[in-house]
C-alpha cells in the first residue's frame, strides 16, 4: 500500500521555481518514492457532517517546470495518511 500525501498548498503559480520551492522539493521526494501525492488549497476543505472532507488533485508526475495533476475529486481526509500545511502567511 502506497503513502497518502496532502499538501495543502497556495496556487502554484504564486510560488518560486519549482526546483526552489521546498513544498515543491518535497512533492518531488515523495514522488520519487512512489507516494500518492494531493494538491488542494485552504479553500478546498469542508466538513460534512462532522466529516473532514476536500477537492483534491492527485499529483501525477513533474513535467519541466510544473505538475501534471488528475481531475479534482472529493475525498475524505481520513483517506490520507499524511498532510502538510505549506502555506505562506498574507504579506
Amino acid at each position: 500500500m502506497s503513502l497518502k500525501i496532502g499538501f495543502i498548498m497556495d496556487i502554484f503559480e504564486k510560488l518560486d521555481a519549482i526546483d526552489e520551492d521546498t513544498s515543491c522539493c518535497l512533492i518531488i521526494e515523495c514522488l520519487r518514492r512512489n507516494y500518492q501525492v494531493f494538491y488542494l488549497q485552504v479553500n478546498d476543505l469542508q466538513l460534512w457532517q462532522g466529516k473532514p472532507l476536500a477537492t483534491l488533485r492527485r499529483i501525477i508526475r513533474r513535467e519541466e517546470d510544473r505538475f501534471l495533476m488528475a481531475k479534482p475529486e472529493l475525498v475524505s481526509l481520513d483517506d490520507l495518511q499524511v498532510i502538510f500545511m505549506r502555506k505562506d502567511p498574507p504579506i
